[in-house]
């Protein structure tokens, strides 16, 4: 028990340092490469937010007026705006009040809230397991915030920083018994932004409880409605839709997903698309598994750590900085197991150095096939796990006997 404390506090440090390291080179690429701020993922965001105050609500998807705010930014020399807002209509509640800050200023405020959210969102997750050693929940949480996510979403000023605070909260929820508030947290997080992460955690709610679980995600998807529509209206929302179908021309070959593992092997063409969608509808289907592997109290954690993989493996598109939703579960499996925590760290810092090869150089999308291959192995031992953890309970062997 102890070399494994050791080794989880090590590891915390070197991730740290590791981490650290990767933002200084980017702060010197970015003081040598221009203006960070305006080609950023963040600048979207403002643009969007900027047109809805300045054009009107419904104006917040309007690519004309974002492209106008862009040419005044710009001074009309940095090319054409090639980039949409696209993120779902609850996301402006933040990005409105940071968008009254001048670009440059906005885009670093946004990344330490993004960064300060992820680590909110571990300590929340550790704070709701049964142990109390606090030098462990600090190594715990450092090793789960030191992750390729953060990184990616402070340098590119992405979003998901917010949702893995929810995911966060839904968790501490769930270990409390309260399935609906959990489902309904779940489901205003992944609407709030990205909602094609959240298609096997979806599947991971109706399977923990039918019932309780949409009740739940219907509370959650008629209040994201209804604010969606106090944000922007019926025209911004048809302006949201609009949006999607762009994102859907992104080419799935950047992707870390099963879509780019299958555009890398097979090429971009109809058959590696067909057959990466037939894997998703796999894997949301092994989300449901995993829901309701995880109604024994022993299996929660690794059950949700393998549905929130098999969430993000799935999702059309997938990039360094959605693995950020994975840092509170992360944190929440190394406060269940014991024995097994070097060996998890292991494989945390292996996807770690996997993902950042799409972080280096800064801006790079390459695929990398051994994310999703990671990510898919970490999903397959959740649900030998959780089967297992789920066998022992209705054998009647107690919580505390079946995670050794």
């Amino acid at each position: 028990m102890r070399r494994e404390t050791v080794a989880l506090r090590a590891a915390a440090v070197g991730a740290l340092l590791v981490q650290c390291a990767v933002l200084v080179a980017s702060a010197v690429h970015t003081a040598t490469a221009g203006d960070a701020a305006s080609s950023s993922d963040y600048a979207a965001s403002w643009f969007g937010a900027s047109a809805w105050r300045s054009a009107g609500p419904s104006h917040a998807y309007d690519f004309t007026a974002q492209a106008a705010l862009y040419s005044q930014v710009t001074h009309g020399v940095a090319g054409a705006w090639a980039h949409p807002f696209t993120w779902a209509p609850l996301s402006l509640l933040l990005a409105l009040p940071v968008s009254l800050l001048p670009l440059p200023a906005a885009f670093s405020v946004w990344g330490l809230l993004q960064a300060m959210f992820i680590a909110v969102s571990a300590v929340i997750a550790v704070r709701a397991s049964a142990v109390r050693d606090t030098r462990t929940r600090l190594a715990a949480v450092a090793v789960a915030f030191a992750g390729a996510g953060t990184v990616a979403t402070i340098l590119f000023g992405q979003w998901d920083g917010l949702p893995a605070l929810e995911l966060a909260v839904a968790y501490a929820l769930w270990r409390r018994g309260a399935e609906i508030p959990a489902a309904a947290v779940l489901c205003v997080a992944m609407l709030s932004g990205k909602p094609q992460l959240a298609l096997a955690l979806g599947a991971f709610v109706i399977g923990r409880s039918l019932w309780r679980g949409a009740a739940g995600l219907t509370i959650g998807g008629v209040v994201t409605a209804l604010v969606s529509l106090a944000l922007v209206g019926s025209g911004g929302i048809a302006g949201w839709l609009h949006t999607l179908g762009i994102t859907a021309t992104v080419d799935p070959s950047g992707s870390i997903s099963v879509f780019g593992l299958a555009a890398d092997v097979m090429g971009n063409g109809p058959a590696a698309q067909v057959l990466a969608t037939l894997a998703a509808v796999v894997l949301i289907a092994m989300g449901w598994m995993l829901g309701r592997a995880s109604r024994q109290p022993a299996g929660l954690e690794v059950c949700l750590l393998g549905a929130t993989c098999a969430s993000l493996v799935a999702s059309p598109h997938l990039f360094v900085q959605d693995l950020a939703l994975l840092t509170p579960v992360f944190a929440a499996v190394l406060m269940r197991i014991h024995d097994r925590r070097t060996v998890a760290v292991i494989a945390w810092l292996a996807l770690v150095l996997a993902a950042e090869y799409q972080i280096l150089p800064f801006g790079s999308e390459r695929p990398d096939a051994l994310v999703p291959l990671l990510l898919l192995a970490a999903m397959g031992f959740a649900l030998v796990t959780g089967a297992g953890a789920s066998a022992r309970g209705r054998l009647g062997v107690p919580a505390g006997v079946a995670q050794r």
